[in-house]
């Protein structure tokens, strides 16, 4: 009787599991342990976006980010290998990046032995929107069923 009750009471929260959509709130969909939201602002620890403010000028993390300040290097353990680094040092601090900067990018390609070669560099301005449209993708699914866009305000800073 004590497996039958188990058993139901599985069967009931894997049903009652409500998938997250983009009509969730930001707290709902952050909540779901099956979904998570793309980070693009890696500078600014785990949380990304939900980690920064906004000024006019600039981007700030909300709290310290953890940032490696020493690696080391690891020698490969086999010949094929070419080794690695880890971190053996990190400092807590706080993250600033600016709202507007100038981004480098390539104006004609060449191709030739299936290598790109830049012939022609330009740039460009370009500046964080204060509102981003976040991917939230669902953990479990092996298809983009799941995957949904969700906006996003960056708030001011206080």
């Amino acid at each position: 009787m004590k497996n039958v009750i188990c058993a139901m009471m599985t069967i009931l929260a894997v049903c009652s599991a409500k998938a997250v959509s983009a009509s969730d709130t930001w707290e709902t969909i952050l909540a779901a342990n099956d979904y998570q939201v793309d980070n693009d602002y890696p500078n600014f620890g785990p949380q990304g976006i939900f980690n920064m403010c906004a000024t006019a000028t600039e981007l700030r993390s909300i709290s310290d980010v953890t940032v490696c300040t020493q690696t080391d290097y690891v020698p490969p353990k086999h010949h094929n290998d070419s080794g690695s680094t880890i971190c053996v040092a990190t400092q807590q601090v706080a993250v600033a990046i600016p709202r507007v900067s100038e981004v480098t990018f390539c104006r004609q390609y060449q191709n030739s032995k299936n290598e790109d070669t830049c012939l022609e560099y330009g740039t460009m301005t370009y500046e964080v929107s204060m509102t981003q449209q976040e991917i939230v993708r669902k953990l479990t699914s092996s298809n983009s069923q799941g995957t949904f866009f969700k906006p996003y305000t960056i708030p001011a800073c206080k």
